[in-house]
């Protein structure tokens, strides 16, 4: 199989191969942060932690129980103190997302693991996170990642599903219809229960706190919705392509392969199952960091189902893929689309320590 290959693309395959996955996966997320630097923008767990549990008007992330529940337990009551949480969290939930990737039950061989791991590290999962150091979205994305990776069994599930209903229950609902949607393939129907349960609690828990911060007469992000709504449709579509590879980033490459060779129906499905995060992108204003919150669950199951497929269209046409996909993905320009259509440009944030 290699036979086609450079000399160059040969040894950069073979050191792909032969290095450990986590030294690859560390590699992958560094390229990822350098591209877009690390900037904290509002960290929302410190606010009021003297009102806790009452949610704090105009700050509607106080409803977001996980991280500001951790903050309280620890008596976090210093910036300080609350920079090292949130670096530690950070890093623990990367690593989550990586070894949930490593882990996951779908995959086989090395080769299969660090090319899903390579595809979904190296792209807007990352460019969110290091955009929004502090949010909540930490516990969103790394709770979708390892629902939809089935790593850990109903371990893996549960947690899951406890770090999205942590981070955002009214995203859970999204997350929830996506993977329903995707399930109905044929080679995703594993991810139904899991779907089915997601769905079921966040409804509870999102018009339980609906209800909860209506009767406080305080912020609801469910109640907010309608008056946002023409703003937030009109700056979706004026930024439409670019918020659409902010969010998807590498995947619009990669799942060409297995979309342009599959049948109409499952085609359909995929799309439609992509296409529900984009719906919820377009009725907020946060436009790519909810994009990539709620697409993460979708991603994740698509880029461990693509895999092998890459895996075998790269082998049939004689091409490294491990070394073209890190070349690729390493050179995608890195997009953010943040709150009132501010673009945040490739490398205009490398201030590393600009935790402002």
């Amino acid at each position: 199989m290699a036979g086609g290959y450079g000399g160059g693309d040969l040894n950069l395959e073979k050191l792909l191969v032969g290095k450990s996955y986590w030294s690859l996966a560390a590699v992958t997320v560094s390229i990822a942060l350098v591209k877009t630097g690390v900037h904290s923008r509002g960290t929302g767990v410190l606010w009021d932690l003297s009102e806790f549990p009452n949610p704090v008007g105009g700050y509607p992330e106080t409803t977001s129980y996980g991280l500001r529940t951790i903050a309280w337990l620890l008596r976090i009551d210093s910036r300080p103190q609350l920079l090292i949480l949130v670096a530690v969290i950070n890093l623990l939930a990367v690593g989550l997302i990586a070894l949930a990737v490593m882990r996951s039950p779908l995959l086989s061989g090395n080769r299969q693991r660090k090319l899903a791991m390579m595809l979904l590290l190296s792209g807007p999962m990352i460019w969110t996170l290091s955009q929004n150091v502090g949010r909540v979205d930490i516990l969103t994305i790394s709770g979708s990642v390892l629902l939809a990776s089935m790593t850990f069994g109903h371990f893996g599930a549960a947690l899951g599903i406890g770090l999205l209903l942590g981070g955002n229950p009214e995203q859970s609902l999204v997350v929830g219809v996506s993977l329903l949607i995707l399930s109905c393939v044929d080679s995703l129907r594993h991810l139904r229960q899991r779907a089915a349960w997601l769905l079921l609690l966040a409804t509870f828990l999102t018009v339980g706190l609906t209800a909860w911060t209506q009767h406080l007469d305080q912020f609801s992000r469910t109640a907010a919705l309608p008056t946002a709504l023409f703003e937030s449709l009109n700056n979706f579509t004026n930024w439409l392509p670019i918020t659409l590879y902010s969010i998807l980033g590498p995947a619009v490459l990669w799942l060409m392969v297995p979309l342009l060779g599959c049948q109409k129906r499952t085609l359909i499905l995929v799309l439609g199952g992509l296409a529900v995060p984009l719906l919820a992108t377009a009725v907020t204003l946060d436009l790519s960091r909810v994009g990539v919150t709620t697409s993460s669950a979708a991603l994740t199951a698509l880029a461990i189902w693509s895999a092998p497929q890459l895996l075998s269209w790269f082998e049939s046409h004689d091409l490294p893929a491990l070394s073209m996909s890190f070349a690729v993905t390493g050179l995608m320009p890195a997009v953010q689309v943040l709150y009132f259509s501010t673009v945040v440009a490739p490398w205009s944030s490398l201030n590393l320590f600009g935790l402002g």
